[in-house]
């Protein structure tokens, strides 16, 4: 193998947030996705109140970046078929009414009607949701996004009133960010050096799972955020359905990139201990594209890349019900974990 394709690595043997020495859970993986060369190990902690996964070896944070190289969020799609533009006015209709943003001013009876139509497709409600990161209208309210990837949330929440800033660490997804005039910033959030309490917000979209120092990460979302700001974070949840149906096969591994993974009980527990306050969770149906794409995985040779797989909108469609179901049956079962702290106010 070429030299200048290894990735520069670091032993993890034990868990970082309670210390506990982990087990293999999964080895020999690749990047079935990015084609990032090597072969990667899962170890699992064995204290059973705790549970973290992680990557052993890490990569080392100077070749953090080159895992990203050809990263999914240097993609701008755009899609305007009639269905996807149905779809669209279905969705500002919902979150006109479920979180007070302004209609469109086209909107009439028929929109209305996509929009209760959401109801009935609890996957396609939770996509709605994430795409405001499930915030009620705040127009002029601060918000950063860190690890806004194809920069689509940040825009949208800009074109709703909200006065938004991004933080991401690949170079291309920031300028592509900053062509489109979007405010945004290179590198980690410690690293930009934002006041205190600067923001309403904090959000993230499946960044903790990416992160060395999650730990870190939290305590500084939380030191930018304003009295009565909120942090919002989702992360694949390690205990759900697809982990334990797929194994190895389950997309929401991903390495290298993901180099944590969480259950309830320790994102909890980290969030807890690092200072964060009224903290809360939920399990999210919005596991349909996961589902599917570890079913794929699951029937696929381990040389095969799964972005030359044209996935089955059917599939997706049903694996979306399926997620709804396992969590109707254990509220555990969910692909998503979203993490909720709300920040006290100042006290008079």
């Amino acid at each position: 193998m070429n030299q200048d394709n290894i990735i520069e690595t670091t032993p993890c043997p034990a868990c970082r947030i309670c210390q506990s020495p982990g087990f293999s859970l999964h080895q020999g993986l690749r990047d079935r996705l990015f084609g990032v060369p090597g072969e990667w190990n899962l170890k699992k902690c064995g204290n059973l109140q705790c549970g973290l996964i992680w990557l052993d070896p890490m990569p080392v944070s100077e070749d953090l970046g080159r895992l990203y190289e050809t990263y999914y969020t240097h993609e701008i799609r755009e899609n305007s078929s009639l269905a996807k533009r149905l779809y669209r006015r279905a969705i500002d209709a919902y979150l006109s009414k479920r979180f007070g943003y302004p209609a469109r001013a086209e909107r009439n009876a028929f929109d209305d009607l996509l929009g209760a139509l959401l109801y009935l497709h609890p996957g396609a409600r939770a996509e709605a949701d994430a795409r405001v990161m499930e915030l009620p209208v705040h127009p002029g309210g601060r918000l950063l996004e860190v690890g806004f990837g194809n920069a689509k949330t940040l825009a949208r929440m800009q074109a709703l009133g909200w006065d938004v800033q991004g933080v991401e660490f690949d170079p291309v997804a920031v300028n592509n960010a900053m062509a489109s005039g979007l405010v945004v910033h290179l590198g980690g959030i410690a690293a930009q050096n934002f006041a205190d309490e600067s923001f309403d917000a904090v959000v993230s979209s499946h960044v903790l799972e990416h992160l060395p120092d999650p730990e870190g990460f939290l305590r500084e979302c939380w030191r930018v955020l304003k009295p009565g700001g909120i942090i919002l974070a989702y992360t694949p949840n390690s205990r759900s359905l697809g982990h334990l149906v797929f194994g190895s096969n389950w997309r929401g591994l991903e390495p290298p990139r993901h180099l944590h993974l969480f259950n309830s009980d320790n994102l909890m527990g980290m969030a807890r201990a690092v200072g964060l306050s009224n903290t809360s969770y939920r399990v999210t149906v919005r596991g349909g594209v996961i589902l599917a794409a570890s079913w794929y995985l699951s029937r696929m040779s381990k040389s095969q890349n799964l972005l030359t797989k044209k996935g089955s909108r059917i599939l997706e469609e049903a694996a979306h019900y399926l997620s709804w179901a396992a969590c109707k049956f254990n509220g555990d079962l969910g692909e998503e974990l979203l993490l909720t702290a709300i920040k006290p106010e100042t006290v008079a």
